[in-house]
């Protein structure tokens, strides 16, 4: 899983934290990985809390239509850029 990221930044307790913001998509398998990403990137940067943004797609709505990519780009990676 490839998640996609925007940071800011927050402050907690007087501390200058940073926010990751990773997209995932809301199936169980996915939601696991990115949960994991979220624990390891976290354990790994200390100031750094990620939060996940769950994305739904038209694929999550029409699962009985294959969905191509248009211009090279998917309806995954659509839907991040829409919501980032």
């Amino acid at each position: 899983m490839r998640p996609s990221c925007a940071n800011a930044n927050a402050v907690f307790h007087g501390l200058v934290t940073k926010i990751l913001r990773l997209g995932t998509r809301a199936s169980q398998l996915a939601l696991a990985q990115a949960r994991q990403v979220k624990r390891l990137l976290e354990s790994k940067n200390p100031g750094l809390r990620c939060r996940l943004i769950k994305i739904k797609t038209i694929g999550d709505e029409f699962q009985s239509v294959e969905l191509f990519k248009k211009n090279g780009v998917g309806v995954f990676t659509k839907s991040l850029r829409k919501n980032f």
